[in-house]
């Protein structure tokens, strides 16, 4: 999957790392700060931990050294190997020609991060000598961790070799944890809740503040899972309880269109239509490792970036299959990418949103072409020609995971099928701007268009 970055997420994470047959050692008992907290999260996931986990509580200063991602080490071959990813960023418009993408990642590791769960050594680590309320409902979220990690074997799951499945189990982990963190808060009595709530604002707003310089594809890219992997999570467990939510790390989606388009996976189960592997010509080496299933959510950042932010959740609706490769050409980094549409339409739906943003690229860097029912889309790095990045990667994030959440709450409420919450969430993400749909006062006539828009679905 084109779109995996090496990062965590912006308030909670886990990492991964390779760990031995031996396994880590464990203590006898919870940690007496720790232990209410593991007995509500066994409760809410109804699963049992079968021991207990080390839960580290460290200085700011050695959670951020756990954290940082440290390119003093790297040797020749592994700073060519991120050159070449920066050169192929660049080409797709997603970031400009002054990032460097290894300081944004540790940027967005140490960002507002409070705490992970290592499935190596089987430890949650938090950002912080003392609870408080912020971190409450964040050692939650890796107390789920850890219980997943008992019970459906994480590391395995996360190291898959196929890089868009150990994707896929990774938005199911977060989808999974950030569901019980929300039904953690969500049961807390009224006055503790207003104060968790209002302590977790405080920790995103500073960390906004430490993610400034990061570029929008990357903070997308981390926030991804958990934005799309905890609506999924959610319908799952509206159709099936428990077992929805566990049947998904045994059988988690098989690409990013699930995660875009959760009812896909739940409904149907449909798998990538098979395209022509991207050759290269005579003069073009391939880069290793750098190819594959480009993704929906790879066209969908790619796309925002240069044409409206709602054409590109269209288009990548629109996703069927597609095959990627990125190589060297006169030695400029450049992508090739084969595409095709669940249908005809939406091919063609691709193809107008593609001819906007080849037309919008720097000149000469990208074309776009029609090989009978599939599209060849080529760009290559501008180099320092590149303009800036519009940065609408999270604006686009935004739209997507806004409509997910809108028809996995419609799906729990009485009477209402998949079908219909779905029509209601996607139109009302089209029928919305950004700045309403992320704003604290309801916009003029709200109830008017919420009335209207559901008649229709109803109707439909």
């Amino acid at each position: 999957m084109l779109v995996v970055v090496v990062g965590l997420g912006a308030v909670t994470a886990y990492q991964y790392l390779a760990g031995d047959d031996a396994g880590p050692p464990h203590p006898e008992a919870w940690d007496s700060r720790v232990a209410p907290y593991a007995e509500q999260v066994e409760k809410l996931r109804g699963l049992d931990f079968k021991q207990p986990v080390y839960v580290d509580f460290l200085s700011t200063k050695e959670f951020k050294a756990k954290v940082e991602v440290d390119d003093e080490g790297l040797d020749e071959e592994e700073r060519t190997e991120i050159e070449q990813y920066e050169g192929m960023l660049r080409a797709l418009g997603l970031i400009d020609a002054k990032v460097d993408i290894v300081k944004a990642m540790s940027d967005n590791s140490t960002g507002g991060t409070l705490a992970y769960y290592d499935p190596e050594d089987e430890r949650i680590r938090m950002r912080g000598r003392e609870l408080t309320p912020a971190s409450t409902a964040t050692l939650v979220h890796e107390l789920t961790h850890a219980l997943q990690d008992q019970h459906f074997d994480l590391e395995s799951k996360l190291d898959d070799d196929d890089a868009t499945q150990a994707s896929m189990h990774r938005a199911v982990a977060e989808g999974d944890a950030s569901r019980i963190e929300h039904l953690w808060v969500n049961d807390l009595p009224a006055k503790k809740r207003a104060a968790v709530e209002k302590a977790q604002q405080r920790t995103y707003e500073q960390g906004m503040k430490e993610l400034a310089g990061v570029p929008a594809f990357v903070q997308a890219v981390a926030g991804a899972p958990y934005a799309l992997g905890e609506p999924l999570s959610t319908l799952a467990t509206a159709a099936e309880g428990l077992k929805g939510a566990n049947d998904l790390f045994d059988d988690a989606p098989t690409n990013d269109e699930h995660l875009l388009k959760p009812l896909s996976w739940l409904n149907d189960k449909e798998k990538a239509k098979k395209v022509p592997e991207v050759e290269l010509a005579k003069g073009e080496s391939a880069i290793e490792d750098a190819d594959g299933e480009f993704g929906a959510l790879g066209w969908l950042f790619t796309l925002a970036e240069r044409v409206p932010v709602l054409t590109a959740l269209d288009a990548a609706d629109a996703w069927g299959g597609d095959h990627y490769r990125s190589y060297t050409s006169k030695g400029r980094v450049c992508v090739r990418a084969h595409f095709t549409g669940d249908d005809a339409s939406g091919t063609a739906l691709m193809k107008s949103a593609l001819t906007t943003w080849v037309a919008r690229a720097p000149r000469g860097t990208a074309s776009l072409t029609q090989v009978e029912d599939h599209l060849v889309f080529t760009s290559c790095d501008p180099e320092k020609a590149t303009t800036r990045s519009s940065e609408a990667s999270l604006d686009a994030l935004t739209l997507a995971a806004t409509r997910s959440t809108l028809a996995a709450q419609g799906a729990e409420a009485p009477g209402m099928s998949d079908t219909i919450a779905w029509c209601f969430a996607d139109n009302v993400v089209h029928r919305l701007s950004i700045e309403q749909l992320t704003s604290d006062e309801l916009p003029p006539g709200f109830e008017e268009t919420m009335t209207e828009i559901a008649m229709d679905c109803r109707a439909s």
